[in-house]
């Protein structure tokens, strides 16, 4: 298989496989809104943003695995490095917060923790890569229980970043999201024609997917920065806990300056509470409202006393 033909795979099983992640995701959470032009809307721009996702990324990791494999031919290495800057930096937020912050030694457990993931992620990627090529050559009963063991893994992962664990950081949604769309990339591969058609079908499907890809990204994009419903956080210090003073004075600053959002996490333990009592003589949602603007909300727990 030619270069080309494995970038048109990618970027068209991808673009499938994440506009159908993208559905999930509209069942679980638009589809609960009052009926109109809002959730409409909203649906249009998941579906759009899950199609143009679904098609660059792919596109752009493909290209970078086939360049390398000019000079390497091990593909677990080529996986590692796709991956490397993502879960670097993945691995790196993982102690900006909560109780990771304040393990002693993090000079050398960020690093530690990096290597671990990118390791990880390349010796699963390379085994999904490999199992995946051999399903078109497998008998009919048992590309069937792959895709549907695909479809319930998909399932699972997907309920368990929406419903199990919904309060997780950004970054650890996002890596489970992206899991559910590889989950459904292979239930695709072993349930569809996609992976036994034609070369020039695959690449005329790639290179009309990605073109759609960069103008429905750019209309989603686009059309949630204009939505007056929609407001988009542009800063997120973790808590008061980790961010300065000067810090957060020069955030509602920023924020105020450029209309944006900026999300924070208050008072979610009672511990918290009374550490910030015992440092400052006031609760951290007191601290935080000396810079309070129409462009700072400050969330709390729920279920913190107050």
């Amino acid at each position: 298989m030619t270069a080309r033909d494995v970038i048109a795979r990618a970027v068209v099983v991808g673009a499938l496989a994440s506009t159908l992640a993208a559905l999930a995701d509209v069942a679980s959470t638009v589809l609960w809104l009052a009926p109109g032009a809002d959730r409409a809307r909203l649906v249009a721009v998941f579906l759009a943003v899950g199609a143009s996702a679904g098609a660059l990324v792919p596109l752009a990791a493909a290209a970078v695995d086939r360049l390398l494999a000019l000079r390497e031919r091990r593909p677990s290495l080529r996986h590692a490095v796709v991956v490397a800057l993502a879960l670097a930096a993945v691995a790196d937020k993982l102690f900006d917060g909560g109780k990771m912050r304040r393990l002693p030694a993090q000079v050398l457990l960020r690093p530690l923790a990096a290597v671990a993931l990118v390791l990880a992620a390349s010796f699963a990627l390379t085994r999904l890569r490999t199992f995946a090529a051999s399903l078109p050559g497998r008998p009919a009963w048992q590309r069937r229980a792959v895709g549907g063991a695909s479809i319930a893994l998909a399932l699972a992962l997907h309920a368990l970043d929406h419903r199990v664990l919904p309060r997780l950081y950004e970054y650890l949604h996002a890596c489970l999201g992206a899991a559910t769309a590889l989950a459904v990339a292979l239930a695709l591969v072993a349930l569809t024609p996609v992976a036994r058609a034609k070369h020039t079908t695959l690449r005329r499907a790639a290179v009309a997917l990605g073109l759609a890809g960069v103008v429905a990204g750019g209309w989603a994009w686009g059309a949630l920065d204009r939505w007056p419903n929609v407001r988009a956080e542009a800063f997120g210090p973790h808590a008061p806990y980790t961010t300065a003073d000067q810090t957060l004075a020069r955030v509602a600053t920023l924020a105020a300056e450029l209309d944006a959002g900026v999300h924070m996490h208050v008072h979610e333990t009672a511990g918290e509470i009374r550490d910030a009592i015992a440092e400052h003589g006031c609760r951290r949602r007191a601290r935080t409202g000396r810079w309070r603007s129409p462009s700072i909300s400050c969330w709390p727990d729920r279920r913190s006393p107050r």
